[in-house]
């Protein structure tokens, strides 16, 4: 199974990321949002490893199984998660919804990279996400701000 665990820490992600790893755990990443994420594969115990290294988690999530709200999670910094509830929407949508789910998609990574520092991949995405909201028809957009504008 994939678990999100998320902390309050000041912890740099990588060196939680290296010394979660010192123990053989399958940590598949670690972001920092506002709260730190760890993104474990494994199994129960695995998770009291996690907890017996780290302390009690304020949130344990099962990342195969996500709900709540994307904007929600937006702005809580949860970006891996944003971009998972939007996939499965964005296979399936056409036309200007395929487009608008993409450039949050694009966006949500974008954010991601760089928080870990990855820039130049970060600016890449964010000026994907940007030419398909300029593709978008103008009564679309007041839709897009309002959401940014509203939760900021």
């Amino acid at each position: 199974m994939r678990f999100l665990l998320f902390f309050k820490s000041e912890r740099d992600a990588e060196e939680v990321k290296k010394y979660l790893r010192g123990s053989n755990l399958d940590v598949i990443d670690v972001r920092r949002g506002k709260l730190l994420e760890v993104d474990l594969r494994g199994e129960q115990k695995d998770l009291e490893v996690v907890k017996t290294m780290m302390g009690e988690p304020l949130e344990v999530v099962n990342a195969e199984r996500l709900t709540g709200s994307f904007w929600e999670k937006f702005n809580s910094e949860r970006f891996w998660e944003c971009h998972e509830l939007l996939e499965d929407r964005w296979k399936v949508s056409s036309g200007e919804e395929r487009k608008y789910l993409q450039a949050l998609i694009f966006l949500c990574t974008s954010l991601l990279k760089y928080r870990k520092g990855q820039i130049e991949v970060s600016n890449q995405l964010l000026e994907k996400a940007l030419s398909l909201i300029s593709e978008l028809p103008e009564e679309r957009l007041p839709l897009l701000y309002s959401k940014f504008v509203l939760n900021t």
